[in-house]
């Protein structure tokens, strides 16, 4: 089936930071690696009609519009506005019936290295038209198995996760001089004071971003 037949495909307008309420703006390079991306991006002021109009909702699949590897997120649970960039696509599934079965099938396929040969055909920009037409193998009969991968591979990222901070770790043995120091507010949620810093697993020699207990158990690199 193609991909329009399941899904509405939506193309963010472009967002200027301007006047108006404060609102993440959801990028890329956001995306969580594996499960839910949620409150994370860039906080913008947005006017409150664009704002109104361009709301993700739980479970939009998001894909990059450009890139040799197309990411691919699902968002999770929304406890505040959130935004798309102008440089990704939302794929809004169509069918509500079992809404989180059938996203997560659809993530789970783009993701895949069969989804990603098909949307590397179309080329490095994926135009709408094209993509529309792109030819989907998602099927009802084997969801359970694909959730299932889907959970699985989220623990094999969080074990990856604690095995660089582990790693991490060992490498700060020397820096005992600044071990008192504030980590002020969370980066993610921007509330809560930050209770460590959580490395990057790409970029483990980089100093880590600040963040709370919670926001780092929903952020997977």
């Amino acid at each position: 089936m193609r991909l329009t037949d399941i899904t509405e495909i939506l193309i963010p307008k472009i967002i200027k930071s301007e006047e108006g309420q404060e609102v993440l703006v959801i990028s890329q390079k956001d995306f969580s690696s594996s499960g839910y991306t949620t409150e994370c991006g860039k906080l913008l002021r947005i006017e409150e009609m664009t704002v109104s109009k361009n709301l993700l909702k739980e479970y939009d699949v998001l894909l990059s519009r450009h890139g040799e590897v197309f990411r691919v997120a699902i968002v999770g649970k929304i406890t505040q506005k959130l935004l798309a960039s102008e440089t990704i696509y939302i794929l809004r599934v169509k069918d509500k019936d079992k809404l989180k079965e059938n996203a997560i099938n659809l993530y789970m396929y783009l993701k895949s290295d069969k989804g990603q040969e098909e949307l590397a055909s179309i080329g490095k920009s994926l135009n709408k038209k094209d993509l529309s037409d792109l030819d989907i193998l998602v099927s009802a009969t084997n969801t359970f198995q694909i959730v299932e991968n889907f959970h699985k591979e989220q623990k094999l990222y969080s074990d990856i996760s604690d095995a660089w901070i582990k790693i991490h770790k060992i490498h700060q043995t020397f820096n005992d001089k600044n071990s008192d120091k504030t980590l002020g507010t969370c980066k993610m949620c921007r509330k809560v004071p930050a209770t460590h810093l959580r490395v990057d697993r790409w970029q483990p020699f980089k100093k880590g971003i600040p963040m709370c207990d919670k926001c780092s158990s929903n952020i997977m690199f």
